[in-house]
């Protein structure tokens, strides 16, 4: 069954496969330094519960959707767009095919017309990844495999680009967890999906500009993520965690969070805070408003 999902969705992406600017580069040299637009942007961290999803509004009005939390949040993550005002989406980009990340793209693709897709090259035989598969079929979206330093979308003053997982076979569903950096502005973000401890050694030895303002951080705020050394080379102002209330992982954990602390990071947290907002000025300062 794996094997057979794996073939549908090269079949898919070979026969409607979205443009992705320029070819992916052996040199992992920083690509996403941007000067200003002149335009601000936001970065929105849905609240959806025990998953992620960011939505991602670019100075010249394109967007960008990362991950779609569960199935059962697909309607509060459907909602959340359509209250920013938006009824298109250029870019989904499907991080990992867990049902905490993919689930909600369901109605997200249900419901907007969708610029293209882009997914990394892990699969799984559950319902969730099958029916996604079929929704974007149905809905006859572009789509393709999203691979390490390639340029998803650039303009004037933003670039955002995939720096990772190169690798092509893991262990584990998480390790193919697209990584994403948007520069905007001249500031950064780093977008982690569930990246955990081999991710995160893979682009540290690789020599990736890790460098961000805001870092997602990866697995809900897993143990198995966020390594010190990964923490340093970021170094970030700013860390946003998504998690749902009192869920059964414990998430975050005890460990990430004190390691947030004592590199003196501001979290935010979506089970503390609600929706939160990363507003990015023309200048590149930063403000951050929270629902709650």
């Amino acid at each position: 069954m794996k094997k057979l999902l794996a073939s549908v969705l090269s079949t898919l992406f070979l026969l409607s496969g979205c443009s992705i600017l320029g070819n992916p580069q052996p040199a992992p040299e920083d690509q996403t330094d941007s000067a200003s637009s002149g335009a601000s942007a936001e970065v929105h961290f849905f609240d959806v519960g025990q998953g992620d999803s960011e939505f991602i509004e670019l100075p010249d009005g394109k967007t960008v959707l990362i991950d779609g939390s569960t199935r059962s949040a697909g309607e509060t993550v459907v909602d959340d767009i359509d209250a920013l005002g938006y009824d298109f989406i250029d870019y989904v980009i499907a991080t990992h095919p867990h049902e905490d990340h993919i689930g909600g793209l369901i109605d997200v693709l249900n419901t907007f017309d969708v610029g293209c897709i882009m997914m990394s090259n892990g699969t799984t035989t559950t319902k969730t990844f099958g029916t996604l598969l079929d929704t974007i079929d149905e809905q006859g979206i572009p789509a393709s495999t999203l691979r390490a330093f390639s340029t998803i979308v650039e303009g004037d003053g933003y670039k955002m680009t995939c720096i990772g997982p190169e690798g092509e076979n893991y262990d584990e569903l998480n390790d193919y967890s697209l990584v994403t950096k948007l520069t905007v502005n001249g500031t950064s973000f780093l977008f982690t999906g569930d990246a955990e401890a081999v991710n995160e050694q893979e682009m540290l030895a690789k020599g990736v500009n890790l460098d961000a303002d805001v870092l997602k951080v990866g697995h809900h705020g897993s143990s198995s993520s966020t390594t010190e050394e990964f923490l340093e080379a970021v170094s970030p102002e700013i860390a946003v965690i998504s998690c749902g209330a009192d869920n059964e992982y414990g998430h975050p954990h005890d460990e990430t969070i004190e390691k947030l602390n004592a590199a003196n990071v501001k979290t935010y947290r979506t089970d503390l805070d609600g929706d939160i907002g990363v507003l990015v000025a023309a200048d590149g300062s930063i403000s951050v408003a929270t629902e709650k």
